[in-house]
């Protein structure tokens, strides 16, 4: 829920004016032009509110008003979500705020994010929210938190200022320390990129009937993925690994100019099951990278 959320000591005192005034510990005050003062201990009022705006004409609000995000969402499709975008994260991350979920909030949804440099990969889903903020949340303790709930609502509470998140329901509650959605690598818009689009379908089983024939060896890259070839009349899909070669073509997906790249394995399994229940995808491409979109999900990988 957005609104003011103040939590403070009392300490009144009366300005040379008469003004009644309340200081609090984050620095913030509220002054009061009426003769007296009576401000609850803990105040929390909707921002949409009548109340507010009576409230907002009537006291001068200076100092932090929106220290906390919250949103509330279903465990069980935020579950789904999650383990979708698990498989991008690594073991041995260079940076540790690749170990966390990006949430990005804005009215009424979470775009959620993983990276490991090389493979990012998003996702939107519906929450309950009017909020807009960022905040890290650590991948694999939220994932063992979340397959603790049985499908029910839960509502995460953020404190903006010390990244704490605390997600609460009638199952329990947890507290968890995030970290400064800022940090986050952020997703590259591709320039100059060509477009291709194709069914899911298609571009799924060439995924299933190439991909196993790639190699393993990373001294050498360009054998480690699938080669992919662009014709206007037709398009093919090679996997090698120097012993064994498959090469898959279809004459049903066409292509506005001839272009030829090679896209790494993992962005590639990470693609056929997450796109298992889509119609299609389209597939954005330049000189260095790869970006496959399809239902509210992005998948963007470098180019070997």
């Amino acid at each position: 829920m957005s609104g003011l959320r103040l939590s403070f000591h009392v300490a009144e005192g009366e300005t040379e004016n008469g003004e009644c005034k309340q200081e609090f510990l984050h620095g913030g005050k509220i002054v009061d032009n009426w003769k007296t003062c009576e401000i609850p201990w803990r105040l929390h009022v909707e921002k949409k509110s009548v109340i507010f705006a009576v409230l907002a004409a009537s006291l001068k609000i200076q100092g932090h008003s929106d220290q906390i995000m919250q949103f509330i969402v279903s465990s069980s499709v935020l579950l789904r979500h999650l383990q979708s975008l698990s498989g991008v994260l690594g073991g041995n991350n260079s940076l540790p705020i690749l170990d966390n979920f990006l949430f990005e909030l804005g009215p009424g949804e979470a775009v959620i994010s993983a990276s490991d440099l090389e493979t990012t990969m998003t996702t939107k889903l519906e929450v309950k929210t009017e909020d807009n903020g960022a905040i890290a949340i650590p991948a694999k303790m939220l994932l063992e938190i979340l397959k603790a709930f049985p499908d029910i609502p839960l509502t995460f509470t953020i404190d903006v200022d010390s990244f704490g998140v605390e997600l609460t329901s009638d199952a329990g509650k947890y507290r968890l320390n995030g970290a400064n959605g800022d940090e986050f690598p952020q997703i590259e818009e591709l320039e100059d990129a060509a477009v291709v689009d194709m069914s899911a379908d298609v571009l799924i089983s060439a995924i299933n009937r190439s991909l196993f024939a790639a190699g393993n060896d990373d001294l050498r890259p360009v054998m480690s993925g699938l080669f992919f070839e662009f014709y206007p009349e037709s398009v093919r899909f090679v996997a090698t690994d120097a012993h064994r070669l498959v090469r898959y073509g279809r004459s049903d997906v066409h292509a506005d100019d001839s272009a030829q790249f090679i896209v790494p394995k993992k962005p590639l399994n990470l693609l056929k099951n997450a796109a298992s229940h889509s119609e299609s995808v389209k597939l954005r491409y330049n000189e260095s990278n790869a970006r496959f979109e399809f239902d509210d999900t992005i998948i963007l990988c470098r180019l070997i």
